[in-house]
């Protein structure tokens, strides 16, 4: 199909979509490929850039069902103010290339057009139906971590590529001649490649679906977001087989309309933040970054990461200490920090909790130089980094204790060492030192250095501020 006879197309069916006077609509072509192109679908225009939505139609990976997406574009803008983009991609023939690209130049484009468009580029999520599904979860696991969907959604998806559950002709398709190539069906099964940075999902499907069984399409992928603790949430309706649309008679329409409404109501907001947006953050230190027997999703500097877009890396270690090993836990940080990869752009030490114990039989000596060589190390492995360094919290019998001795030879270092410096004993707010505080913030009531999820949700905004500004502060 020739550009005029695509945009022709367009015109036509666009006919048939509920008009909505506000929304501004047109069509953008991909620099892949003429059949590669997105209908564009912008909101009234208001002074916060807006969330942003990429739809992948679906068609078995033998055509591009364009129309049936078109038809969420009013309920997207009208509830929740998201500008939804529709993506007609080029059909694979047997190269898993050529879709994949488009999807990558049509969610560049929305980056690239974001303050044109008033989109917020830090928040653009990624939606697939069927076939689409498939390559919007690739999406989702793959994409470099610029262009990673901040979250999906996921309506009656192919997943596997393995031959058992698979769709056999999005399968044969897409794999072309390595259909029956194990090694490169598990390349393109996305139920094997969830991983800490794939984002949050809204998935359905039919329970009559039997062109793309549920249980080894949509319940395999949901199982493997949580197992990796990634939030997801699920609907599996008692019938409505495949392929339905907006304006189809599910008879779960309304349902399915309302569960979609409260889980996009309830996603956290990402920032863009031109200084973060996509930088490499690394947390470094003991219990307190691993958070102990909680998911780290859960913890403050994971939150912060992902509101900012950022690739988050978490080196936490139980039992961890600065300057001394352990034969349970491990080497000493100043050794582990070989661990973290170079050209960090920023690091974040949370770290101390576990000397305080120690300082009597290493000396405050030994102790300054192992802090010392903690951050010297650091510079080192990655020298454009920002630095910044969080203290343990107060706890009983604070003042004059080993533990406040600790946090001042920290504190003393890092002015030293000009890195930001965040005295939780004295700043946080966290009062580990009492036991209502803790029964409410704590992952236990006898527990005084673990915060559970409302714990972290508390300390956030002074941990964000004070981030916000030590980074701004090396600009």
């Amino acid at each position: 199909m020739n550009r005029i006879c695509s945009l022709i197309f367009i015109e036509l069916f666009m006919l048939t979509i509920p008009s909505f006077a506000s929304i501004r609509q047109f069509t953008v072509y991909l620099p892949t490929g003429a059949d590669a192109y997105m209908r564009i679908y912008l909101p009234e225009q208001k002074s916060k850039p807006c969330r942003a939505l990429l739809a992948v139609p679906g068609g078995g990976y033998r055509q591009t069902s364009i129309e049936n997406n078109c038809q969420w574009a009013v309920f997207f803008a009208e509830r929740h103010n998201m500008a939804f983009a529709v993506l007609h991609y080029r059909m694979p023939d047997g190269n898993p290339r050529i879709p994949v690209s488009d999807v990558t130049a049509a969610l560049r484009l929305l980056h690239d057009s974001a303050q044109t468009w008033n989109i917020n580029p830090a928040d653009i999520g990624i939606m697939g139906t069927s076939a689409g599904g498939h390559l919007a979860s690739l999406t989702a696991c793959t994409a470099e971590q610029d262009l990673r969907p901040s979250f999906q959604i996921l309506f009656y998806p192919v997943i596997t590529m393995g031959e058992k559950g698979a769709h056999k002709g999005s399968r044969m398709r897409f794999l072309g001649k390595d259909c029956g190539n194990a090694e490169v069906e598990k390349r393109y099964s996305t139920e094997l490649l969830v991983n800490d940075n794939t984002p949050p999902a809204f998935i359905t499907a039919s329970a009559d679906d039997y062109g793309v069984p549920p249980e080894a399409n949509t319940m395999a992928y949901c199982k493997a977001l949580i197992q990796k603790n990634i939030s997801a949430s699920m609907h599996i309706y008692p019938s409505g087989g495949h392929g339905w649309t907006f304006s189809s008679p599910l008879p779960f329409h309304d349902a399915l309309l309302a569960e979609l409404d409260s889980w996009l109501s309830s996603l956290p907001e990402r920032c863009y933040n031109s200084r973060l947006y996509g930088r490499k953050i690394a947390f470094f230190g003991d219990s307190y970054v691993r958070n102990h027997k909680r998911p780290y999703q859960e913890a403050w500097h994971a939150l912060f990461a992902h509101k900012y877009g950022m690739e988050y890396f978490n080196f936490g270690r139980n039992g961890s200490r600065v300057s001394m090993d352990s034969k349970r836990f491990g080497p000493a940080m100043y050794k582990r920090c070989r661990e973290l990869p170079d050209s960090l752009d920023f690091i974040v030490i949370i770290a101390g909790h576990n000397d305080t114990g120690l300082l009597d039989s290493i000396s405050t000596d030994s102790f300054k130089k192992a802090v010392t060589l903690v951050i010297r190390q650091l510079k080192k492995k990655s020298p454009d980094a920002v630095i910044a360094w969080f203290s343990p919290w107060r706890t009983k019998n604070y003042q004059g204790s080993n533990r406040q001795r600790v946090i001042q030879i920290i504190e003393k270092v890092c002015r030293r060492e000009r890195i930001a410096f965040f005295n939780c004993a004295e700043n946080s707010g966290i009062l580990a030192n009492e036991e209502m505080f803790r029964k409410k913030y704590f992952q236990s009531t006898s527990d005084g250095a673990h915060l559970n999820a409302q714990g972290h949700k508390l300390f956030l905004p002074k941990a964000e501020v004070f981030l916000l500004n030590a980074f701004n502060a090396k600009q």
